[in-house]
């Protein structure tokens, strides 16, 4: 089985945000010195824009230079998603903190004491009330459990020995506890550790927000820095779910998050190297798959172009590409017998999905129009008339295809008919770009073929 690439800087930055990082973590150390207790970013990026890739390269990047200067902060990639139906952040951080540092010498003791006072804490969580357990994403039913075990503490509580009061003031002590040993172990004038959250933004509004009154009331701790990798429209709007649609965000967040810095956007550069690695990863070839595509090299300057030009985000041209990988996957067989036609389709159709999902459903049920697709495609592009004309062709079934008088129509309503050409001119150009789709298919249409097979791929689960 092939091993997963770890992300580099060196092997993945096609954005060349190493850089960033560079000038990211100098800032974190400067800044750090100025907040009182833990210092918390706000490292903020719209869904699919590489939050996730760049904390990965981050935190590769900075366990190597750590083998050559252990005064560097140890990273610590957290995704807060894989945690939420486990209903309480503060065990989830000190789990992964703990198995996190190594546990040799003083720290043995600092790690071992640490997790005993959050098991504590935990502990006094489920035998309070059942609203306040709830609070806490335990069942009450776990709650009522526990509180079974603990015979002696309730019958401690009827004789009036021990009260609810006394639970919750014995909990204050054992967070004020649990402080202690975090501070032992991982604080100090210095940043000793980087956690780097992410995916907060897709957890259930009431863990988002106990995530954050967490890391704000128990690891508010000098050593510690956390980078909360978040789309910020929508953690503002699962924190409206939670308190209300008058609540201001911006100021309720800086609560929590000291600085807010954006994620540089991909240059143009970056985006199209990161297009050209994908066609040749997903398209050309991927492992022991190989495209039926018999790809040239114009056509994959006009793959690039039109993904370019349809300001796809990082994560969706990934998922673009790999819907094409999989719709155009052969045997190595049969590798390039697929004219060139599907496979220009495929990415058509694919990116029309992403960028107008009800432009690609009326194509699949053959009620777009050519102009509805031209007028897409000219909105997107300096020169649509190649991409209109392999759409058109396709659109028809392939007997009419060559000589149909309504894609000139179409043509000459969109104004893309090159001067002094006509219809007799158009249709022998016509019939070049209809050849892409080859004799195949005689009683179909191309086009809504390829829909079908994108949306079979779509529904299918592995």
């Amino acid at each position: 089985m092939e091993q997963l690439q770890i992300p580099t800087f060196a092997a993945t930055d096609n954005f060349q945000l190493q850089n960033f990082a560079k000038q990211l973590e100098s800032f974190l150390q400067t800044e750090h010195a100025f907040v009182e207790g833990g210092l918390v970013v706000s490292l903020n990026a719209p869904f699919g824009s590489g939050k996730t890739t760049f904390l990965q390269m981050w935190a590769n990047d900075l366990n190597e230079r750590r083998k050559s200067n252990l005064n560097l902060p140890f990273p610590l990639i957290l995704n807060a998603w894989e945690s939420d139906h486990c209903g309480d952040p503060l065990l989830a951080l000190i789990s992964a903190l703990t198995k996190e540092i190594p546990a040799t010498g003083a720290q043995k003791e600092h790690v071992s004491m640490l997790r005993e006072a959050a098991s504590d804490v935990a502990n006094f969580t489920l035998s309070m009330a059942n609203n306040v357990a709830s609070k806490f994403g335990v069942d009450p039913m776990a709650a009522g459990e526990f509180a079974e075990k603990k015979k002696k503490v309730r019958e401690q509580s009827r004789r009036g020995n021990f009260s609810m009061l006394d639970v919750f003031e014995a909990r204050a002590a054992a967070l004020q506890r649990l402080k202690y040993e975090l501070d032992a172990l991982v604080g100090g004038e210095r940043p000793k550790g980087l956690i780097l959250v992410d995916e907060l933004d897709r957890c259930r509004p009431d863990y988002a927000v106990h995530y954050l009154e967490t890391i704000k009331h128990i690891f508010d701790i000098p050593g510690l820095i956390f980078v909360l990798a978040v789309d910020k429209n929508q953690l503002r709007c699962s924190a409206k779910a939670l308190f209300g649609a008058d609540l201001n965000f911006d100021e309720y967040y800086r609560k929590f998050a000291h600085r807010n810095i954006e994620l540089p956007k991909p240059t143009e550069e970056g985006l199209r190297a990161l297009i050209e690695k994908y066609v040749t990863q997903y398209v050309k070839k991927e492992g022991g798959r190989h495209c039926m595509l018999a790809i040239e090299r114009h056509h994959i300057q006009g793959i690039i172009e039109f993904v370019m030009a349809s300001d796809l985000k990082p994560r969706q041209v990934q998922e673009l590409f790999r819907i094409i990988g999989h719709v155009l996957t052969s045997s190595e067989a049969k590798q390039g017998e697929l004219h060139w036609a599907y496979g220009v389709g495929t990415i058509l159709l694919v990116v029309i999905s992403m960028t107008n999902p009800s432009l690609y459903r009326a194509v699949g049920n053959q009620n777009a129009t050519f102009e509805e697709v031209g007028s897409y495609l000219k909105d997107a592009l300096q020169k649509p008339d190649w991409w209109l004309k392999v759409f058109c062709t396709g659109y028809l079934p392939r007997k009419t295809s060559e000589d149909s008088p309504s894609i000139y129509e179409c043509f000459r309503k969109l104004n893309l008919l090159e001067k002094g050409m006509d219809l007799e001119k158009f249709q022998l150009s016509l019939g070049q770009i209809a050849d892409g789709w080859g004799d195949h298919y005689w009683h179909t249409i191309p086009v809504v073929f390829v829909y079908d097979t994108i949306e079979s791929l779509k529904s299918f689960e592995p």
